[in-house]
């Protein structure tokens, strides 16, 4: 894949979390809290995969078989979706104790 297509489809994937992500949030919370909530988990998930990416990366031997590598990229999202969520109920908390 060259970096063009790597960047459009990146930028696909964010998109559509940031809709689900907003839609999500408003159910919860005001307009401008869900705005704030959903940008701040879309950031935080896509920087957790990568630091779970690049830090499987470190112990991971170089090459992986099939189903290792399924694994490889269901602890990279775990980790992504871990660090967005902790984004996101620190913001909650901090804004609900106001």
């Amino acid at each position: 894949m060259g970096p063009l297509f790597s960047g459009i489809l990146v930028l696909m994937v964010a998109s559509t979390v940031l809709v689900i992500a907003f839609c999500a949030a408003k159910l919860f919370l005001s307009w401008r809290d869900a705005v704030i909530s959903a940008a701040l988990f879309t950031v935080f998930s896509g920087l957790g995969t990568l630091l779970g990416l690049f830090g499987q990366a470190v112990w991971l031997p170089p090459t992986l078989e099939a189903g290792q590598a399924g694994t490889y990229l269901a602890i990279s999202l775990a980790c992504g979706l871990i660090s967005g969520l902790g984004a996101v109920a620190i913001f909650v908390a901090r804004r609900r104790s106001r």
